[in-house]
């Protein structure tokens, strides 16, 4: 059903309502809290009903950022959103340690739909995504996605927190500041444990940041061969033990070549058994055979 129909016109005139109006944070499990995250998780509870929210928005409306007031679907995709910004938020790496899509399930901002030829579902996260380019508009959060020359693809969204936004919840600078100092402490403690020397703040930051991007290259390089793998058992599937093993015979040929496999012929006869033997498995496994050939 539409909803907010202009008279003039219908074109980017109208919006439909939400399939969950009301989202709500869905707090995940942990052994542990930060008591400064508590703090701000606890503080943006109910932050888009109070004034300093109302008057943001009339600030970015008199500065030109934004036209109108949100409708209230948007509002209530907001006041579930932050929630969870503020409860994955690291102050030291001044960022949320949580991906839009992880966002987006945790406060029912996800949105599945069926497709239409496979029994499968098709996720959305579009909702999610669009709150927080307002929140950014605004002026509440820095939002940005950088790209990954490894993978080809992007990095999970950078979500931080702005100095507008701590001041709207009430939230000192000094606070800030003495979680940082705090959570640089608690990191050079866990570095001690292992046996790793010490890091200044600066080292801290730029280790932290480089962990996390391997983390990300590796899980991404790893979801691609598993992918790969799935594909290449897909075709498999129509493929008798002979037409494979000749595959890997001019796979091994090629390696042989490029100076990847060694010059071994009882080797490369044992390698060749190996690969056929796993994509025979693979290929008549009950996983593959619930995919259909063509999805190849």
């Amino acid at each position: 059903m539409l909803v907010g129909v202009s008279t003039k016109s219908t074109k980017n005139h109208y919006s439909r309502k939400a399939i969950n109006p009301n989202p709500q944070f869905n707090e995940p499990k942990r052994d542990s809290i930060r008591p400064f995250v508590r703090k701000i998780t606890d503080r943006v509870k109910g932050f888009t009903t109070s004034n300093n929210f109302k008057l943001v928005i009339a600030n970015a409306k008199q500065s030109g950022k934004i036209k109108r007031y949100p409708v209230p679907d948007r509002i209530n995709a907001i006041a579930s959103l932050l929630p969870a910004v503020c409860f994955h938020y690291d102050a030291l790496m001044k960022r949320s340690n949580a991906s839009v899509t992880t966002l987006a399930g945790e406060c029912g901002l996800k949105t599945e739909t069926k497709r239409t030829t496979e029994d499968k579902f098709r996720s959305s996260i579009s909702r999610a995504r669009r709150a927080l380019i307002y929140l950014k508009q605004i002026g509440l959060i820095e939002y940005t996605s950088k790209p990954c020359q490894v993978t080809g693809g992007y990095f999970p969204s950078d979500i931080s927190l702005t100095d507008l936004f701590f001041e709207a919840i009430d939230i000192s600078k000094t606070a800030i500041e003495d979680e940082i100092k705090s959570k640089t402490a608690w990191e050079n403690k866990k570095r001690a444990k292992a046996g790793l020397p010490k890091l200044f703040r600066d080292e801290l930051i730029a280790h932290l940041w480089d962990n996390m991007k391997n983390r990300f290259i590796e899980y991404r390089i790893k979801r691609k061969a598993q992918g790969e793998k799935r594909i290449q058992a897909l075709r498999d599937s129509e493929r008798d033990r002979a037409a494979i093993k000749k595959i890997v015979q001019l796979q091994i040929q090629k390696e042989i070549i490029a100076g990847i496999f060694p010059k071994d012929l009882r080797r490369a006869q044992a390698e060749i058994e190996h690969r056929t033997n796993e994509r025979m498995k693979l290929s008549r496994s009950k996983i593959i055979k619930t995919y259909s050939p063509t999805a190849a």
